[in-house]
């Protein structure tokens, strides 16, 4: 997965956060490490990792109302700090 992100970072995404989520990485806290390990190992601690712990459905409709924010940022809970998990329902920024 660190290595997909660095692709897309390569291709000019322009990303500084990196969000995962889903059953498989929330219920795996060393496949989480991994993943964090290896995103800070190949982009040089350019992304920050944060892992979402809510349904596949309300990350979708996050990203879709930080997509269509005026400010179009990372904003309204999508990211929350180096390395933190993002909780469903609360803004963390």
């Amino acid at each position: 997965m660190a290595q997909m992100v660095l692709l897309l970072e390569k291709r000019g995404a322009g990303a500084a956060h990196a969000v995962a989520g889903g059953s498989v990485i929330v219920s795996q806290p060393r496949l989480w490490q991994a993943f964090t390990e290896g995103l800070a190992e190949l982009t040089a601690d350019r992304l920050t990792p944060h892992l979402f712990t809510g349904s596949p459905v309300e990350g979708a409709c996050r990203l879709a109302r930080v997509l269509t924010s005026p400010q179009s940022c990372v904003r309204g809970g999508v990211a929350s700090g180096a390395g933190q998990t993002v909780t469903p329902g609360r803004t963390n920024l």
